[in-house]
């Protein structure tokens, strides 16, 4: 079942689409006196456990809040450095079936193009505008990063992380809705939504939220999932309960196509 011609796409990407994408982090915050390396489910859990510490001394002002709150800045600053770091030396990179599904479904069929990233890193647009034909059809590909960029330090998401934190201040919680907002606005003209490299987590009530209502929309036709687990097909297909999920081996290997009712 092939998408219409002339759609504009939405592709949402996260740290699957690039390789190594959480060797900076871990770089950022493995522990000295670790005698063995950190996993990335490790180094999610510790930056977790911090935002867990924010929301505790949120709840119960002492101290503990402000030396949190140093931890969270040094955290921040380390992975940006790291990121930056990574991305200079081509320690992180795009995923070769990247180019595959940009011209077998982006530049075959697609007339707009948004990306949605939660990625830190700006591999994939980087990536998407180094092809020729993307600068050609769409010019300068920019994507809303909605976990924050390694540009901005103090606007980045930790694991866990929602706007509405009450150790933000005003001004940050008003810069990250904002964001969050014109993607939802964004959405409304897209037809079809391609999903690459995200892992969408059942525990990520605020990301599962955002997907949940951009799929909503009535404007959404089709949602595209370069993914071919039992589970995640299961987890799309209780997300948005109106989809029939198929896979669509003619596209990309390992596809799953929904096809809004």
């Amino acid at each position: 079942m092939n998408i219409e011609k002339n759609q504009t796409i939405a592709l949402f990407v996260g740290a699957g689409a690039v390789k190594n994408a959480w060797n900076p982090v871990i770089n950022a915050v493995q522990p000295p006196y670790f005698n063995e390396r950190l996993t990335s489910k490790g180094a999610n859990s510790g930056l977790a456990r911090l935002v867990y510490n924010l929301r505790w001394f949120s709840n119960n002002p002492s101290d503990g809040l402000d030396k949190c709150k140093e931890i969270l800045q040094t955290a921040k600053l380390r992975i940006c450095d790291q990121i930056k770091t990574a991305q200079k030396k081509n320690e992180i990179s795009i995923r070769g079936d990247f180019f595959k599904i940009i011209d077998q479904i982006i530049i075959s069929d697609c007339n707009r193009l948004m990306i949605v990233s939660t990625n830190w890193d700006t591999i994939v647009e980087d990536a998407a505008n180094s092809i020729p034909e993307v600068q050609k059809r769409f010019g300068n590909i920019s994507e809303a990063h909605i976990h924050g960029v390694y540009l901005d330090p103090q606007n980045i998401y930790l694991p866990t992380e929602i706007v509405e934190e009450l150790y933000r201040t005003d001004n940050e919680r008003r810069f990250l809705g904002g964001i969050h907002a014109s993607v939802l606005k964004a959405m409304t003209k897209v037809q079809t939504i391609l999903i690459y490299g995200l892992s969408i987590s059942p525990l990520d009530a605020e990301l599962t939220q955002i997907f949940a209502a951009c799929c909503d929309l009535p404007n959404i036709k089709t949602i595209k999932v370069e993914w071919g687990t039992s589970e995640e097909k299961k987890r799309i297909e209780q997300m948005v309960p109106n989809a029939k999920v198929v896979f669509a081996a003619e596209f990309i290997p390992k596809i799953i196509q929904h096809d809004l009712l």
